[in-house]
């Protein structure tokens, strides 16, 4: 059985840390300088900010800014220690900048944003983006829910798979095919197959290439109508992350704006009138 580590070991290792790298030590710099980890810390004083307190660190002294480069210069440096993309534990445990730093002002979704450099419009054939306009128009679905999650999504038939691989490569989408058995329903009695989805939920996907696809290629009949207002809902959230929004808590005037396209695309499913969608998706 390990023995007991000792307060005063804990103390002097702690102002060790402070002096090294100079700056009041996060969790983070703990676990990557200290001798223990954050985690014996916080059970011998209780709390963090108690320890910094009993090792003769004022918690409360004034943070480092860390500028957008410093970020983007620290992902980097890890990057090329890991040889890979960091996860979050790769962050957590080579990372200079505290984890929820970079998750508060860069998020994680860096690690899933595809090179919308990549992506050229005018290089669709025509022919192939009308099929793919038809296709979606029939078997395509746009959803907006409460929370401010959106989701393009195609499903069919997993025996019809080279159609969804059709569509995704006639637009370009970053994106892998996923596949569900429905082994229950078949136990029940239910006579089906298999199912095969196109399932697109990253906004910036959403934005750069869904969108300046539909915008081209039009829909028809009332999946027109639903890429009207899935749209609007995207480009107004994406827009909220590019405003520093990105993982804030929605306001309450983000939250009734959402409600409203929520609200004018479940509308649809009952009365596709023009009206009804123009007086739901005005912007307050």
């Amino acid at each position: 059985m390990p023995a007991k580590v000792q307060i005063k070991d804990i103390v002097q290792d702690m102002q060790r840390v402070y002096q090294e790298i100079q700056r009041v030590p996060t969790t983070t710099d703990y676990d990557l300088h200290g001798q223990y980890t954050s985690v014996t810390v916080r059970k011998n004083f209780h709390s963090w900010n108690n320890a910094l307190f009993q090792c003769g660190i004022n918690p409360i002294q004034p943070e480092h800014k860390w500028t957008d480069q410093e970020l983007q210069n620290e992902l980097e440096r890890v990057t090329k220690i890991t040889g890979h993309v960091p996860s979050w534990t790769d962050l957590k445990k080579h990372s200079k900048i505290s984890v929820d730093t970079l998750n508060r002002r860069i998020g994680f979704s860096y690690r899933k944003t595809p090179d919308i450099s990549l992506f050229d419009i005018s290089r669709v054939n025509p022919e192939h983006g009308a099929m793919v306009a038809g296709l979606v128009t029939g078997e395509g679905s746009f959803t907006i829910r409460n929370e401010g999650s959106l989701t393009f999504s195609v499903g069919l038939r997993a025996d019809d798979q080279c159609v969804l691989e059709f569509i995704r490569d006639t637009m370009q989408l970053p994106v892998k095919i996923h596949f569900f058995k429905n082994t229950k329903r078949r136990e029940a009695g239910q006579q089906v197959g298999d199912e095969a989805r196109l399932h697109i939920a990253n906004k910036i996907v959403l934005k750069n290439y869904v969108i300046p696809f539909f915008d081209r290629f039009s829909l028809l009949g009332r999946k027109a109508l639903d890429y009207a207002i899935f749209k609007e809902a995207t480009l107004f959230l994406c827009q909220r992350d590019e405003n520093g929004r990105f993982h804030s808590r929605h306001s309450q005037a983000e939250k009734e704006q959402i409600n409203k396209f929520h609200t004018a695309l479940q509308a649809l499913r009952f009365d596709p009138s023009k009206c009804i969608i123009d007086q739901q998706i005005t912007a307050t």
